[in-house]
């Protein structure tokens, strides 16, 4: 930055606050705050406080935005902070990297419109047993038995407004929600997997590790595809809210800065 001294004497405009909170106090609670500094292009930044140390979170490229998600995610499952909170730290972060960041370098990753899918090769009976496999190797299911394929694995695009997948056509690009129907309890058993042109990957968010890779997983699919950024953060706050349901806003124990 030019001239620091003109900031630290604050003969220069240099926005600090907190995100849900904009006034600022001396000591400075726990949490995640926003700074930039006062000029047509300005660049948005984060810093995470927790007791004695800070991190700054940079969301200029997209290898920064992912390390910075990772921070973010890590810093508030610490926390235990809520789906509804989580969601919109990452929401912010996205925000930050795709509009105020990278206006003047790029367009909005096609939020004004919908872009055209990709087809990926497999049709619904290639991706099921694909699928089904999946669940023999997770002792899921004992054998396979292509006959009860479509009846017993349902598969939902996570994306769209319409439920199942058509049967007959290729399936797009995409990421997608799978459960097996003889389970006892649907809702414990739901299972997530991206579809990319020729081959699958199977994600996983039962543990702090597996979300904060799922994540990862999902920003390198969405980049690669030219995903709208709140498409992106929609499939995130969708994966985080199947792996935590339970609500905080309606009764918020947070003091958030």
């Amino acid at each position: 930055m030019k001239n620091l001294e003109l900031y630290t004497e604050k003969k220069q405009g240099l926005n600090f606050r907190g995100i849900h909170n904009f006034s600022t106090v001396e000591k400075l609670e726990n949490g995640i705050y926003t700074f930039s500094n006062f000029s047509s292009h300005r660049l948005v930044f984060f810093l995470i406080v927790e007791d004695n140390t800070f991190h700054i979170l940079d969301v200029f490229s997209i290898d920064d935005l992912k390390v910075s998600v990772d921070k973010t995610l890590e810093f508030c499952l610490k926390q235990k902070y809520c789906t509804e909170i989580i969601s919109d730290y990452i929401t912010r972060l996205f925000r930050a990297h795709y509009t105020e960041n990278m206006t003047w370098k790029r367009n909005d990753s096609g939020c004004k419109f919908e872009r055209k899918r990709t087809k990926s090769v497999f049709n619904l009976m290639k991706l099921k047993i694909k699928l089904a496999n999946y669940f023999l190797n997770q002792k899921v299911i004992e054998n396979i038995n292509t006959d009860y394929l479509y009846e017993s694995i349902f598969v939902e695009d996570l994306y769209s407004m319409y439920y199942g997948v058509d049967e007959e056509k290729e399936i797009d690009c995409g990421i997608y929600s799978f459960l097996y129907l003889h389970d006892d309890d649907y809702s414990e058993n739901v299972y997530y997997v991206i579809v990319n042109e020729d081959w699958i990957e199977f994600i996983a968010i039962d543990s702090k590790q597996e979300i904060s890779k799922s994540i990862q997983m999902i920003i390198d699919f969405s980049v690669n595809h030219k995903y709208c950024y709140l498409k992106t953060t929609q499939i995130i706050d969708k994966l985080l809210k199947m792996r935590e349901t339970n609500s905080c806003l309606k009764n918020a124990a947070f003091k958030l800065p």
